[in-house]
């Protein structure tokens, strides 16, 4: 299992009023509005429904969806989506890869997400769940103390040049590194169609 450690948990209490962004339809995992007992059986529950997608070997990565757009997404769980944030691994699938996770510094889940997905491995995410973010990105600790934008946009860069028609650079509109006047790059990336692609792959591996 992968979390960041500035999130929080929502589950779907009631179904969302699709597309109208002030009813999301989904009630925050605490202790301020759940009793402690129901707010472990919707933690419980949240990981089962990972584990037990996981262990069909269907998946390499499951995860759960961002509280921001969840209210657009009607079905409970996707297929090859972004997934970042709150997900697990399936570690027999994992070991399969020719490519790890400690290939990169920046930007690693993505990564190892096209890995699967380039070598016909699906990914999932359960929208009935969602995380959201207590702060904003490179809040001081952790990997603020070397992720720089000036070495984010060479990750972009060479992502770019690993995923050709897969990833494509975009400008970020704003920049969260205090003192930064340069461009800062971010990654566009079609996950379906990686996954298209891996299966050709696949199919040809078996050749």
């Amino acid at each position: 299992m992968f979390f960041e450690d500035n999130i929080s948990f929502h589950i779907r209490a009631d179904k969302p009023d699709f597309g109208n962004i002030r009813n999301y339809g989904l009630y925050e995992m605490t202790l301020s509005r759940w009793s402690k007992e129901n707010t472990l059986k919707h933690q419980l529950n949240m990981l089962d429904d990972i584990i037990e997608k996981l262990d069909s070997d269907e998946y390499g990565i499951v995860g759960i969806s961002q509280r921001f757009g969840n209210n657009r997404i009607e079905e409970d769980f996707m297929e090859n989506c972004r997934i970042y944030g709150f997900w697990g691994m399936n570690k027999k699938l994992y070991n399969s890869l020719s490519y790890k996770i400690s290939d990169v510094v920046y930007r690693e889940d993505f990564y190892i997400i096209l890995r699967f997905l380039m070598a016909g491995i699906k990914v999932g995410c359960f929208a009935k769940y969602a995380f959201d973010k207590e702060n904003g990105v490179n809040s001081p600790g952790g990997c603020s103390s070397y992720r720089t934008p000036e070495a984010t946009n060479k990750n972009v860069e060479w992502m770019v040049e690993q995923f050709p028609g897969i990833v494509r650079s975009k400008e970020n509109e704003k920049v969260t590194w205090a003192g930064y006047n340069g461009k800062a790059l971010d990654v566009t990336i079609q996950w379906k169609k990686a996954y298209t692609q891996g299966l050709k792959n696949k199919q040809n591996e078996d050749i």
